[in-house]
């Protein structure tokens, strides 16, 4: 069923969201599988991807953006975060990344043509299914594989008032209780490409981690560390970034940003980099701060930051700091303005 958003004109279709009415048989098969495979795509899912955990709130993921912005300001490190958003998420999804299988040739030329890729990003999409299917790392059992798979075979779906059927090939059903499983599996797998990435170029923050708060005892210094990527809430992920000099986090953060895209396009994903969508906030603290700051905060700057990618140049938008330190929202991104609050 298609539900007004609330704004924009009523004939345009992306002023509409869909919502799944689906059979109470499917929702109970649906759930029950999830349910029994719940602990096995949990310890799959990388750190901080918080969304579909079993009794996790996304007020967590918030929490974790907080915190980190307060840590780096007390420790006078600049810190940078992305907010990165993702087109149609859900409904573009290559499901055979995840689950395994083989996509025709028709999806790929249609996908490939959707999203405007270039012909040799084929072959680094065949190196990804190569690489085994986020279901066998996660070790469930060849009869579980198939249940996942044999949910999302003939998928279809028809509009009230319509008579025809549209089967599926891409994608989950957003609003079914099993359509986040798919896509979070394929998620991770860019997260944790990424955070492979980062840390062999030492990129990535180190954050101390204890196994429970010092209430009553002063706090301790026999602690390990352990990397800290950024909160990620189903397909809204605040990648993290700090450096001990303002500099020092530009030159850091744009590499971060770049690969994260090119991770996008070789899984087959959009994201949404138009103002208001995907959104870059830097926090300069320490040595350079203030030129820094000018630079990129100063009133002559365009409000934009460049970042290389494998195939061309790609301009985030900047939220401006002042913004989120005093409360003042105008055109910022809905991760950004719960970060502020």
């Amino acid at each position: 069923m298609p539900a007004y958003k609330g704004k924009g004109p009523t004939h345009r279709v992306n002023s509409f969201r869909s919502l799944l009415i689906s059979s109470h048989l499917g929702k109970v098969i649906h759930r029950c599988i999830r349910q029994h495979k719940a602990e096995a795509y949990e310890k799959y899912l990388q750190g901080q991807q918080l969304g579909g955990r079993r009794k996790v709130p996304v007020q967590l993921a918030l929490h974790q953006a907080r915190a980190f912005l307060r840590r780096a300001r007390e420790q006078h490190l600049s810190a940078g975060l992305l907010f990165l958003d993702l087109t149609e998420a859900f409904y573009r999804i290559l499901r055979e990344l995840s689950m395994g299988g083989t996509p025709t040739d028709e999806l790929l030329s249609y996908v490939f043509r959707k999203l405007r890729l270039p012909v040799d990003s084929m072959h680094q999409l065949h190196a990804v299914l190569d690489n085994g299917t986020a279901l066998e790392h996660a070790g469930l059992s060849a009869t579980a594989r198939n249940c996942f798979r044999a949910i999302h075979s003939n998928t279809h779906f028809w509009l009230a008032e319509q008579t025809d059927v549209v089967e599926t090939s891409l994608g989950t059903r957003p609003g079914d209780s099993f359509a986040d499983v798919i896509f979070g599996f394929t998620w991770s797998m860019v997260l944790k490409r990424l955070q492979a990435f980062l840390i062999d170029h030492e990129l990535i923050a180190q954050i101390p981690t204890m196994h429970r708060p010092p209430f009553f005892a002063p706090a301790t210094t026999d602690y390990v560390t352990k990397p800290f990527l950024g909160p990620t809430w189903m397909d809204d992920l605040c990648l993290c970034v700090q450096h001990h000099t303002a500099q020092g986090l530009e030159s850091t953060i744009g590499p971060a940003i770049s690969y994260l895209l090119d991770l996008c396009e070789q899984h087959l994903m959009s994201p949404n980099l138009s103002r208001g969508k995907t959104e870059l906030l830097l926090s300069f603290h320490g040595p350079g701060s203030r030129k820094m700051k000018v630079k990129h905060y100063g009133p002559q700057t365009a409000g934009m930051f460049p970042v290389i990618c494998e195939r061309q140049t790609q301009n985030i938008s900047l939220v401006k700091e002042y913004r989120h330190l005093g409360g003042v929202l105008h055109h910022t991104s809905d991760q950004a303005r719960e970060v502020a609050q």
